[in-house]
Order: structure tokens, then C-alpha cells, then sequence
């Protein structure tokens, strides 16, 4: 089916009044939402490593969305993805380091030019937990570290209760999982800050005014601000991440005392 035929079915969003841009920015969005509902159920159930293949998605999804905004002009090709073919040309004409770029010139154009070291601090800040992909990366693709971390979730400590993980087995290592994801979508909430309401006149098809009697209206325009700051303090929060307990997987015998 058709990103087109998706709205023209929907009595709610009238195709007619639709652009690319409204089309392609709410499929993102009803993406993010849904994979980050399905990371949290799997971190509750115990299943970590499984939400952090999906967090690999969540993270390019926003990086695209930044991307979007940053050229909403993009969103013509972005709508044309809507079959596996027209997927495939998008993503060979448009790499992963045009996105990277798009990335890196919100930066900038939050900070200013003239403060392109507190760009790429945020630009970097971001990119940093590329290295925690490294672990999804062998999660992602068979490997001996992807199957035992789904058998033995990483913890502060071990008990001796005879349990697998394959079943489910909650871990602390979780809470670099939330904040990848929610590092992830910082951007979204400090760049572009009067979207949707104000910023984007010309590529929307139908204009949002910001209504204050209205909740969801107050939960975008407010809520992102509330968000930001929630991240930012669990950044600085170092009780936040524990220590995990790594002895389980040392494979050479401890020293002998003396």
C-alpha cells in the first residue's frame, strides 16, 4: 500500500490537505513512538538486548527526522520510499553521512557559527553512544557476545539463583538502553523549537496554530523543554549508571594469594 493510499483511507487527514513533508514527518514520528513503546515493554519484561536492536533503529530514525527538518525539501524523495525499490535508490542517492551532516548544521545553526565548539560538543555528545551500537552491532549480526548477553544480562551483581535470561531477566545495564534513546531524540526537542506550530508555513499543507486551551497542544509546545531537561540531568547524574559486575566474564583463573 501506498504512503498515499495510507492518508487518502484515514477520514481523519484528508489527503488533499497533506504535503509531503506533513505525510513524511508523521510516519517518522508514528515510527519513533511505536519502536520506543516497544523498547520499554522489553526492558520491562527483561529483554534488553533485544530493545537495543531495536534502539539502532530509533537512533537512525530520528537522525533522519533531524534531517527533514533541517531540509524539509527532502521529504519529496523521503515520501517515494513507500516500496522496497524506491527505498533502496533513496538511501543510495542519500548515505548515512549526508544525514550526519544535516546532523552536524542543526548543530551549528543552534549555536551559531561563531560557537562551533559547543556544536560539535552536541554533535559528538550524540554521536558518542555510537559506541555502545558497537555491542548492538554483534547483538544485530551472530556472534558469541549476542547470544550469551541474552542468556546472562549484564548486573551489578550475580546471585546464585539458577535463572536464564533467554526468559526474560531484568538487568541495570538497561539504563544505558533509555538514555541512548533519549539522547537520540534530544535534537528533536531543542532544534527547530517552534515546530509544528511556527517555522514551517510554507511545506505544510494544513498550518497548526498553537491553541493553549488545548492539553496536547501544551504537552508539545511545554513538554519538549521538560524532556530536554530531564536528559541533561540524568547526564550529569553518575548514580544514575551502576557499576556493572564484568568477573563473570573472566575466563582466567584469579591470582593465588600469597
Amino acid at each position: 500500500m501506498s504512503l498515499e493510499a495510507v492518508f487518502s483511507r484515514s477520514k481523519q487527514w484528508p489527503s488533499a490537505k497533506f504535503t509531503n513533508f506533513d505525510k513524511s514527518v508523521t510516519v517518522i514520528l508514528m515510527g519513533l513512538i511505536a519502536q520506543s513503546f516497544a523498547i520499554r515493554q522489553l526492558i520491562l519484561l527483561g529483554f534488553d538486548t533485544s530493545a537495543r536492536i531495536i534502539l539502532r533503529s530509533v537512533a537512525e530514525y530520528s537522525k533522519l527526522l533531524v534531517a527533514l527538518l533541517q531540509d524539509p525539501l527532502l521529504a519529496d524523495e523521503f515520501a517515494k520510499t513507500d516500496v522496497p525499490e524506491k527505498a533502496k535508490k533513496f538511501w543510495e542517492n542519500f548515505p548515512k553521512k549526508n544525514i550526519e551532516e544535516k546532523l552536524r548544521a542543526s548543530w551549528l545553526k543552534f549555536f551559531g557559527h561563531a560557537n562551533r565548539d559547543d556544536a560539535n560538543w552536541g554533535f559528538n555528545w550524540g554521536g558518542a553512544h555510537e559506541d555502545w551500537f558497537g555491542i548492538s552491532s554483534s547483538i544485530t549480526h551472530p556472534s558469541v557476545f549476542g547470544a550469551v548477553s541474552a542468556a546472562i544480562p549484564l548486573s551489578t551483581k550475580y546471585s546464585d539463583e539458577n535463572w536464564s535470561g533467554i526468559w526474560g531477566d531484568k538487568a541495570e545495564v538497561s539504563v544505558w538502553t533509555i538514555y541512548a534513546s533519549v539522547v537520540y531524540m534530544f535534537p528533536l526537542c531543542l532544534f527547530n523549537h517552534g515546530f509544528p506550530f511556527e517555522g514551517f508555513d510554507n511545506h505544510m499543507g494544513s498550518i497548526i496554530r498553537f491553541d493553549k486551551s488545548s492539553e496536547h497542544h501544551r504537552h508539545v509546545k511545554y513538554g519538549r523543554d521538560i524532556l530536554s531537561t530531564l536528559i541533561l540531568s540524568i547526564k550529569d547524574n553518575e548514580d544514575f549508571f551502576p557499576e556493572i559486575d564484568l568477573s563473570i566474564f573472566n575466563q582466567e583463573p584469579a591470582p593465588k594469594s600469597c
